[in-house]
Parts: structure tokens; C-alpha cells; sequence
């Protein structure tokens, strides 16, 4: 059995010759398998490093208070995930596989009875109707149901909105395509009929019956669509379900329509806007009425838009290849019909989501948290994280969604027969959902895994300050936070056929760090990186001093004047407070970064943000450190050795390990011939899960690790992992801490 893990964007360790990765596949193995040979070495818990001698003290620069609007944020998306919308008296639940759904006509729980309404299209699962008319009353029936050991889970079934902000501002100019090279694309492609794009909104000002009715933009671009809200009230159409996606509210702006013109709108034809694929057909499916859609009716939706079969609804002739979800709630977790249906739905398509616009970490928000959905944030017109995104690890990409700074700030695009000015996640995720159709265009054979890696790869990424806008948060946002960074439709699809372009040198000043994060641990007391030039113009430079990254915020305690110095690899020691030098184009610099943990009162994990100077301009690197207790002498927790080799679609895949439920100190075992990785985990709290508190390692160190070649037949000694106090959000590759979590759950 094989086990793949995909490698982290970013931290990639051979060349992208291969984009496709696979993420969690098992595979069988066949005949006598592949050569092996055997690995081993000993494990050690790491010590403390070198000290400064002679380097230069830096000087903490204090950190900005966070914007008075953050608190505001964080208010309404906490009252949002308290009192989460839902249709009143209906209850989602799905059973175990051995139980048929449709067979269960009527349930009893806690003394209320449960009336099926009908089957959901997921399977296993059916909606229905009881007496709990608030959601406290609805959330105790469904805690009640998932106590059942034949239900698998049990949800309220809550409503969902168009992800858009709201004011929309007004402009003239598409200036939102520019900034991701869109014109480069369409020299590659300009889409294809083939593909067709699902666009599960509020609708669509597009009428099959009604000539009049019709966007002239979006003429010969749309099919027969489906309205899958099945509450009339919500509807306001006059009945339920019913083969008319038309919006029949007024009060939704046309919010489906503006989000379909962005992906799609008539092109090169003189009229109006473009969209983003000239030729790609349109799939409009109404989820949103007036007052949100419920997760049931979108779960359908979504099923029945990949080709899969719903109760009571012809099948769909025109299965969708991407799915557009530009929608959207607070939620703590991916409703399992939500779930459901995105799992069914990445068997043949793509399936994009907005990231929300609540300026809060997009693990709250739904479907953004849902797995396998591409998540995109928003960008404004300046490049930076739009001030109402939400952000985080869940974010894998972003693209322009405008904001409301000024009348051209928003993004154009079709509405009820002419143009609208909107902005918000909603607008971006068709950014995205539009490229993902070019790039099908060209290359049908791609899946959602491959699709997604083409984006990230190609992607432009953000600094920090980008990353964090004018919106203020309650907590330091990182480049990182906003996914791989801004879609670059153009390389994009140059990457796709093969044909990687050369940005050749940034104008001016711009310098870049390697690697990307410096990371400390909980140990070392000092470490390398490099600073080069990768402009066109000479950076005279100066290291000015550091961000304390949130003293107030993320970190435990202050880092004060004495804990962090620094010096130049190379040079005798600075002369005056500051570190600085000349960098012609293409130059690069090696400093030395010291911590003294003697300076830092609290325990905890740490962050601080190096600022050179150079250009007229600051640019911010970031460094990653802990100040623990003193590691325990003897290991305690279960423990997994682990070889990894490079799979074929350039993820990791487990070639051999070793693991234990209780500590050792050597280990020896098979592993495939040919270049592996070693690393190591110690589980100390048992609980499954790389978190603080475990003790992590690789070969040949702590913060980096190499291929080492296994002869077949062979055996390599001297392996020695020194093993370090986990430091969350940093280290090694999440694809390594998958593969080691994966190992190691048959130690414990």
C-alpha cells in the first residue's frame, strides 16, 4: 500500500515538472514490489546553539494598534455564528450506508417527531420537517439524532447568502482583468463550448421563454438551467422547484447575473463587458431567493450540476466541469450535506467558493471550509487584501473583488440588461472559476487537484503587508494568509502548456528572503538567511530593526532591545548600530540572526518581522522562534521514523517506517531504493496530531531536510534526526507532517 502526501506550496523541493499531485490516495501494491535498502540512525532530543559574539543588537520598532474596526468584525462574525440563519422546523440528517434514507419516513428523538420531506440527492441523507422552531431548539434535535449510532450526521438546514460586500461602488473600466494578466491567457486560450461552467446563485437575468428578458452580454451563452429553492416563500416565484432559474428579486441585486458575466460575458463582440472565457457555457442554477438558500437545496444543486441524479428532477444534459459557489455563511464546520455534495462533485469538476467577507480567518465560513473546494479571497484595486476578506489557512488563492475606496474601485460586469458595479469574495471566485475554464480548454484531462496546483504555482505572491490591507484584524496576517498569492491567469495557462514565461528583473528595488520563513525553534539560537536583489536598479540597504509581530496580539510577551541580534556572514564586526551594504541586481547578502530567550519573560511561540530599507521603500522578512521549558532528557510520547520518496505527480509517498508506542532511540528499517526524506514525530500528549508540545525532526537537521539515496540492497548509517519542540505554523513541509500523522496513528 502506498500512502501520498502532497508537498506545501512554496516549499517545493524539486522542480514543478509534474503539477499534478495527490493528495491522501491509497493504492495497491502489485507483484514483488520495488528495490529497498535499509536505513538507520539515532534519534536525539536538539540543544541550544551558538551564541552573538560580536553581531549587532537590533532595535524593536513597536507595532501599529490593529484598526478600531476589526472589533466590529469580530463582533458581527461572532453574532453571526450564534444565531446562524436556518429554515424554521426543518432538520438535515444522513445515515449510516447499511440504513436507506428514503425508507425512514419518520423519526423520534427527545420526544419530537421528524417528518421526511424528501431525499437529498448526496445520498443516504433526507430533509426533514419537525416542531423546533429556533435554532436552539433545532441544534438540541440534532445533537440528539447524532447520538443515534445509525445516523452519520444531523444539521440544522441553514440558509446561506450571495458572498458579496455590500454598497456597490461604481466605475468604468475593468480594471480587475488587467491585474491578472488576462490578456496573456487568452493568447493561450479564449475557452471552449465544451466546458461547461455551473453558476449556483441567485438566479440569472436570462430568460428561456422571454426574449425580453435576456442580458444582451449573455445571449447564446447560457443553457437550460434548473431552480432548486423549494421553499415558494424564499422563492418568491409563486411555486418551488421548477426547470426557470430566472431572479424574481429585485432586492439580490442580480447578484447571479454579475457573477455569470464575470466568468462568461459575450466577448469581442462589441457589446458591453468581456468575461473571462469568451466561449464557455453557462450553467445558471437558483439556490439564492429572498432571504439566503438552505444547505439542502445547494447540496442538490450541486449534484444534480456535475450530472448526478435528484428525486423529483430531470437529469441534468450539460454536467459542469467547474462549479462556481459565490456564497456562503458563518459556520464553525463544513455541513456534512455540503460535504457531501462537494466530495461527489470533485469527481468530475472543479468546485471554486468565496471566501466570505466577514474579515475573519475563512475556517468560519462555509463552504469556504469545506474540503476540496478552491478557496479564493479578494483583492482590491491596489493589489492588496481587500479590507473585508476573510483570510487564513483556508484561503488558496486571491483575486481582485474591488472595494468601496472609490467609483472605480469595484468590479463591472453584467446586470439586469446592462452593468453593475459590485464588490466582494463573490466577485473574485469567478475570477478564478473563468481561468479554471480556460485552462480546461486546454487540457480537459485535468482534475481539481492538478487545477489547483497549476494556480498556486503560478500565482504572485503577497507580502505581508499586502496580505494585510487596510483591514484591521485581531490578530498579525502573513503573506501566507492569503494563499499562494494573486491569480496570474497568463502564466497560469504558460505553465500549463509547458512554457514557464521569464518575468525578468523587477523595476527598481525589490528584494526577496531565503528561505522564505526562518525558523528557529525551540532550541537553535541562531540561523542563515540570504537577501537578494532581484531588481533592476542597486539597493543600497539597511536592517533598521524589527516588527515585534503583534506584541499585544500573537506573541506571549514583548521582544525587547537585547533578544535579537544579527550580523553579516562574513564580514568583521559592524561598525555602529545598524547592519547595512550595497546590492547590485541579482546580488545576494548572508546574514546571521541571533535569539537570547534569556531576554523574553513569557513561554510561548514567537514572530518577529526584520525591516530592510532599501529604495525609498520597506520590505518585512519573517522569523519564527519559541521559548519553551527545557526539553525533557527522555522522550515520552509514541514515536514514528519515517522515509518518504517523490511520487510521481511530485507529492510524497511513504516508502518505509518505523513506529512504536513508546519512546526509542535507534531505528533501522526498509526503505525504497533511490532518494528519500527522513523525518521523525514524537506524539507526547497521544493525541494523533502534530501540535505544541510534540517533538518533530528530519535528516540532516532540524529546519531543513535532504535527500539522501538508498542503494538497493544496500544499508545507510549515521542517520541521525535531531528531534525539536514542534513550532506550529512553521518547519517542515505540511505534506511531511501529513505523511508522519498518517505513520504514525498505529503507534499509539
Amino acid at each position: 500500500m502506498t500512502i501520498r502526501f502532497s508537498s506545501s506550496a512554496g516549499r517545493r523541493l524539486r522542480a514543478l515538472a509534474a503539477l499534478a499531485l495527490v493528495l491522501a490516495l491509497v493504492a495497491a501494491c502489485g507483484g514483488g514490489g520495488p528495490p529497498t535498502g535499509v536505513v538507520s540512525g539515532q534519534l536525539r532530543v536538539g540543544a541550544s546553539g551558538a551564541s552573538a559574539g560580536g553581531a549587532t543588537t537590533l532595535q524593536p520598532i513597536p507595532w501599529r494598534a490593529p484598526d478600531a474596526d476589526a472589533s466590529v468584525d469580530r463582533a458581527l462574525a461572532a453574532t453571526a455564528l450564534a444565531d446562524r440563519p436556518f429554515v424554521p422546523g426543518e432538520i438535515v440528517v444522513a445515515f449510516e450506508p447499511s440504513l436507506r434514507a428514503a425508507a425512514v419516513d419518520r423519526l423520534s428523538v427527545a420526544g419530537v417527531t421528524l417528518e421526511a420531506v424528501r431525499t437529498l440527492a448526496t445520498g443516504g441523507a433526507a430533509l426533514y420537517r419537525t416542531t423546533a422552531a429556533t435554532l436552539d431548539e433545532a441544534l438540541a434535535v440534532a445533537a440528539a439524532l447524532e447520538a443515534r449510532p445509525d445516523v452519520r450526521y444531523a444539521h440544522p438546514n441553514y440558509l446561506l447568502f450571495p458572498a458579496r460586500a455590500p454598497n456597490d461602488p461604481s466605475y468604468a473600466q475593468q480594471w480587475h482583468y488587467r491585474a491578472i494578466d488576462l490578456e496573456s491567457a487568452w493568447d493561450v486560450s479564449v475557452g471552449s463550448s465544451d466546458v461547461v461552467v455551473a453558476v449556483l446563485d441567485t438566479g440569472i437575468y436570462y430568460s428561456q421563454s422571454d426574449p425580453s428578458k435576456r442580458h444582451p452580454d449573455l445571449v447564446g451563452r447560457v443553457l437550460p438551467g434548473y431552480d432548486f429553492i423549494s421553499n415558494a416563500t424564499y422563492a418568491r416565484d409563486g411555486d418551488g422547484r421548477d426547470p426557470d432559474p430566472f431572479d424574481t428579486v429585485p432586492g439580490n441585486d442580480y447578484h447571479g447575473t454579475h457573477v455569470a458575466g464575470t466568468i462568461g460575458a459575450a466577448t469581442d463582440n462589441g457589446v458591453g463587458v468581456a468575461g473571462v472565457d469568451w466561449h464557455a457555457r453557462l450553467l445558471p442554477l437558483r439556490v439564492l431567493g429572498d432571504g439566503g438558500g438552505s444547505v439542502a437545496d445547494v447540496a442538490d444543486a450541486i449534484v444534480w450540476a456535475v450530472g448526478g441524479s435528484v428525486p423529483g428532477v430531470s437529469t441534468n444534459a450539460n454536467p459542469a466541469r467547474v462549479v462556481n459557489l459565490s456564497l456562503g455563511g458563518a459556520a464553525d464546520e463544513c455541513y456534512g450535506a455540503l460535504a457531501d455534495a462537494i466530495a461527489r462533485a470533485l469527481q468530475s469538476a472543479v468546485v471554486v467558493a468565496a471566501a466570505g467577507n466577514v474579515n475573519q480567518p475563512a475556517i468560519g465560513f462555509t463552504p469556504a471550509n469545506c474540503p476540496g473546494a478552491i478557496v479564493v479571497g479578494a483583492t482590491d484595486r491596489d493589489g492588496d487584501r481587500a479590507s473585508y476578506s476573510n483570510y487564513g489557512s483556508r484561503i488558496d488563492i486571491m483575486a481582485p473583488g474591488g472595494d468601496a475606496g472609490s467609483a472605480q474601485d469595484g468590479v463591472l460586469s453584467t446586470g439586469p440588461g446592462g452593468y453593475a458595479y459590485m464588490y466582494g469574495t463573490s466577485m473574485a471566485a469567478p475570477h478564478v472559476s473563468g481561468v479554471v475554464s480556460l485552462m480546461l480548454a486546454a487540457d480537459d484531462g485535468l482534475d481539481s487537484v492538478a487545477v489547483l496546483e497549476y494556480l498556486r504555482a503560478s500565482a504572485t505572491p503577497m507580502s505581508h503587508v499586502q496580505c494585510r490591507g487596510q483591514g484591521g484584524t485581531d490578530r498579525v496576517l502573513y503573506s501566507s494568509d492569503c494563499g499562494a498569492g494573486l491569480l496570474d491567469a497568463g502564466r497560469a495557462l504558460a505553465l500549463l502548456g509547458g512554457d514557464e514565461p521569464d518575468p525578468g528583473p523587477v523595476e527598481g528595488v525589490a528584494l526577496t528572503f531565503s528561505p522564505p520563513v526562518l525558523d528557529l525553534g525551540a532550541a537553535a539560537d541562531s540561523a542563515t538567511f540570504t537577501v537578494t536583489n532581484v531588481g533592476d536598479e542597486t539597493a543600497d540597504w539597511e536592517l533598521v530593526g524589527y516588527f515585534d509581530s503583534g506584541s499585544e496580539l500573537d506573541n506571549p510577551g514583548p521582544v525587547p532591545t537585547g533578544a535579537i541580534e544579527a550580523e553579516i556572514v562574513g564580514e568583521p564586526d559592524p561598525d555602529g548600530s545598524t547592519l547595512g551594504g550595497t546590492l547590485d541586481p541579482g546580488e545576494s547578502v548572508t546574514l546571521r540572526l541571533y535569539v537570547n530567550r534569556e531576554f523574553l519573560e513569557a513561554e510561548g511561540y514567537y514572530g518577529i518581522e526584520p525591516v530592510f530599507a532599501a529604495g525609498g521603500q520597506d520590505f518585512f522578512y519573517l522569523v519564527r522562534f519559541a521559548n519553551l521549558s527545557t526539553a525533557p532528557a527522555q522522550l515520552g510520547g509514541a514515536m514514528v521514523v519515517l522515509a518518504l520518496k517523490e511520487g510521481a505527480g511530485g507529492g510524497y509517498e511513504i516508502s518505509g517506517s518505523q513506529s512504536r508506542s513508546q519512546p526509542f532511540s535507534s531505528f533501522e528499517f526498509e526503505a525504497e531504493a533511490g532518494p528519500n526524506l527522513l523525518s521523525a514525530w514524537s506524539d507526547e500528549n497521544r493525541n494523533g496530531q502534530i501540535d505544541g508540545g510534540d517533538f518533530v525532526g528530519a535528516y540532516p537537521s532540524w529546519d531543513r531536510q535532504e535527500w539522501v539515496e538508498v542503494p538497493a540492497g544496500g544499508r545507510l548509517t549515521g542517520l541521525d534526526i535531531l528531534l525539536q519542540p514542534h513550532v506550529q505554523s512553521g518547519g517542515l513541509p505540511d505534506g511531511v507532517l501529513e505523511a508522519l500523522e498518517a505513520a504514525g496513528g498505529g503507534a499509539r
